[in-house]
């Protein structure tokens, strides 16, 4: 279906996210929760080896042939245990919005300063984000560093040089971007700043 995200709760439908909408899956499938603690413990087992982890809360990842990474938070509330699949294609073309105005595509061509891109969860921030990666890959002979938390669509740069890198926490993103501030880049790309330390990071590097 060209989901982004799977969402899988005890005693209800299983859900996708498609284009930043969220749809029931149509194939009746229920599972309860004793399935699906099974269905998730067979799969960190699986992709992960080790021994039986709590599920309150525990988030890992894997790569899954023909699909892409996936990355998978579990959870329990008030059905019992769930989790939440957020679907990586690294063998997708990156698409760039249709809405995607001249205006917005020239930023990419600026020497300096501070892009934000900003929205509701599911509002495509990231579709967003990588195209303009992707336009300044192909339009500029620049050294981009992107910190992201998962491992994202690969940009191949015709005439700039893109590294990407992953951050799993808001610490973690920090001292991942002030040490790729060590190495000079022309464009820094943080997924996101939500705390202080970041923001100011942001600023001081425009």
């Amino acid at each position: 279906l060209g989901a982004s995200r799977l969402y899988l709760s005890a005693n209800t439908p299983p859900s996708v996210r498609v284009a930043g909408v969220i749809q029931p899956l149509m194939n009746g499938l229920v599972l309860g929760p004793a399935e699906i603690e099974t269905l998730l413990i067979s799969l960190a087992l699986a992709t992960q080896g080790g021994t039986r982890a709590s599920l309150a809360a525990t988030q890992w990842s894997f790569d899954l042939p023909d699909v892409g990474n996936v990355r998978c938070t579990t959870f329990k509330d008030s059905r019992g245990p769930g989790a939440v699949f957020r679907i990586v294609s690294t063998d997708r073309a990156v698409e760039e919005p249709d809405n995607l105005s001249l205006d917005i595509q020239t930023l990419t061509m600026e020497p300096d300063g501070l892009v934000i891109v900003a929205g509701p969860r599911g509002s495509d921030k990231h579709t967003v984000v990588r195209a303009l990666v992707e336009l300044i890959s192909r339009s500029r002979k620049a050294y981009v560093i992107n910190v992201q938390r998962e491992p994202a669509i690969p940009t191949h740069g015709e005439g700039s040089f893109v590294s990407q890198r992953e951050a799993r926490g808001l610490d973690e993103i920090l001292d991942v971007a002030r040490a790729a501030l060590q190495e000079d880049p022309d464009v820094l790309v943080l997924e996101e700043i939500r705390s202080a330390p970041l923001m100011n990071l942001a600023f001081n590097a425009a």
